[in-house]
C-alpha cells in the first residue's frame, strides 16, 4: 500500500518495530518511524510525529499481526494471549488513538488487511490456523463496530485504490 499510495503522490507514515528494516527510507512525502503496537509509548510517539509532519491522517492501514500455527491442544496460552495483545488489541490501540484525529478532521478511512485472511481461513478450515482465525474474528468484530457505530469507512481488503478514492467521498458524522 506504501509504494501505491507513494506513486498516487500521496504522503505516507510507515510504521515498523524495527525501522531500520522498512523497505522505505524517510523523505519529503514519506516518514519511516517507529511503532510496536503492543507499546502505547511508541503509538503515541508514532502518531504524534506524524501530526507534527503531515498534520492529517487520512488513512489508518491496521497490518500489525502475526500467526501461531498448530493444534489448539499444543498451543500455549501465554503464547495465543501474546498474539491477541497484537493481532486485536495492537489494532484497537491505534485505531482508538487515530479516531479523535478523524473525527476532528471530519474525514477519514481505515483498513484492517488482516481481518478478511482470518475469515477466509476459518472458511476454508484450515485447523492449524484457529488461533490467529480466531483473533481476527475478534477484529472483524471491532472493524464492523467502528463502520456501524462510529460511522467510519472501514475496508478488510487489500482494495488500496478504493481507499485512496475514498477519501474524496468520505466524511463522518
Amino acid at each position: 500500500f506504501a509504494q501505491y499510495a507513494l506513486s498516487q503522490g500521496y504522503c505516507v507514515v510507515a510504521t515498523a518495530r524495527t525501522p531500520s528494516k522498512c523497505a522505505l527510507e524517510s523523505s519529503d512525502r514519506c516518514f519511516v518511524t517507529e511503532l510496536d503496537v503492543t507499546k502505547s509509548e511508541t503509538i503515541d510517539k508514532a502518531l504524534e510525529e506524524t501530526m507534527d509532519k503531515f498534520g492529517r491522517i487520512d488513512v489508518l492501514i491496521n497490518n500489525a499481526g502475526y500467526g501461531i500455527v498448530g493444534a489448539v491442544e499444543e498451543t500455549p496460552e501465554e503464547e495465543l494471549r501474546k498474539q491477541m495483545e497484537t493481532n486485536f488489541f495492537g489494532a484497537f490501540a491505534v485505531t482508538q488513538r487515530v479516531l479523535p484525529i478523524m473525527r476532528a478532521q471530519m474525514s477519514g478511512a481505515i483498513a484492517s488487511v488482516s481481518v478478511e485472511l482470518g475469515l477466509r481461513m476459518v472458511s476454508s478450515s484450515v485447523e492449524s490456523a484457529l488461533d490467529y482465525s480466531g483473533s481476527m474474528h475478534v477484529g472483524a468484530s471491532f472493524v464492523q463496530y467502528v463502520f456501524v457505530f462510529l460511522h467510519f469507512r472501514v475496508f478488510s481488503n487489500n482494495n488500496f485504490s478504493s481507499i485512496l478514492r475514498s477519501l474524496n467521498h468520505s466524511s463522518i458524522d
